[in-house]
């Protein structure tokens, strides 16, 4: 079976990716969890930091804060990234306010489970559940990181 294309660089598959879904699997066996993939195909990038003309780096480490906050560390947000931050800021309020990720006008998001590891993948071409285990290669990073 040939691995589907991953949605960031080897090395975030490779270390983060695995790493954020064991975590996961550990911390939902003792408390609630409610994961997600910022899955972004074309994010701001650093202000004054050229972007490669080679590829596109997708949703790299911490972009998601351009979609957070307002800085100045990122190029703003275009009108379709600025709907993807309403949504984000919506289950993150929703979540501050009631302990409930999902609340009237926003996409279902269910808890990650050890039985049903739910991971919501948020883009702005779509929002809902994701396979994060196979878009990221967990079992191939695992076996190459054990042998």
């Amino acid at each position: 079976m040939p691995l589907r294309p991953c949605r960031s660089p080897a090395a975030t598959c490779a270390r983060s990716s695995g790493a954020a879904l064991d975590t996961q699997r550990a911390m939902a066996r003792h408390t609630p969890v409610h994961a997600y993939d910022f899955a972004e195909a074309e994010s701001p990038y650093f202000k004054s930091v050229p972007r490669p003309a080679s590829f596109s780096l997708g949703t790299g480490h911490m972009v998601d804060l351009a979609y957070l906050f307002d800085n100045d560390l990122f190029e703003p947000l275009d009108t379709t990234q600025t709907k993807l931050s309403d949504t984000v800021i919506g289950h993150w309020s929703r979540f501050a306010a009631t302990g409930q990720m999902t609340g009237h006008g926003l996409p279902g998001w269910k808890r990650f489970t050890t039985r049903d590891p739910y991971v919501q993948r948020l883009a702005s071409d779509r929002a809902g559940r994701t396979d994060f285990e196979a878009d990221h290669h967990h079992a191939f990073w695992t076996a190459l990181a054990t042998s």
